[in-house]
């Protein structure tokens, strides 16, 4: 999304289950893998799009592991949960639920 910070993400396709979709995604437009999935997510349905987001969050080995993002992203930042909800710049509404439900915050 334009002007927002934003998570790496995509559509399911086929029988790929949320967790494949994810790393997949995650792969094509950061060039990183998570060597495992530490938790999935409660889903985040929005009814206004007609959408579900899945969030799966993923254990990446490396003090800074290199980016290298896809033409869907034009830079990245390397910060905590809580600087993210934090920070004056905007989230994405499905980026600020999914990090808010890692807090415990929903």
């Amino acid at each position: 999304m334009h002007g927002l910070w934003e998570l790496p993400g995509g559509k399911m396709e086929g029988k790929e289950t949320p967790e494949e979709t994810a790393l997949q995604e995650l792969l094509e437009e950061t060039g990183l893998e998570p060597d495992r999935v530490i938790r999935t997510m409660p889903p985040h349905i929005d009814d206004d799009m007609e959408k579900i987001y899945h969030g799966i969050m993923g254990r990446i080995r490396g003090k800074e592991p290199t980016v290298k993002l896809s033409n869907e992203h034009d830079k990245y930042k390397w910060i905590t949960v809580e600087d993210a909800l934090d920070m004056d710049e905007p989230l994405s509404h499905h980026a600020e639920y999914l990090f808010k439900i890692w807090k415990g915050l929903e």
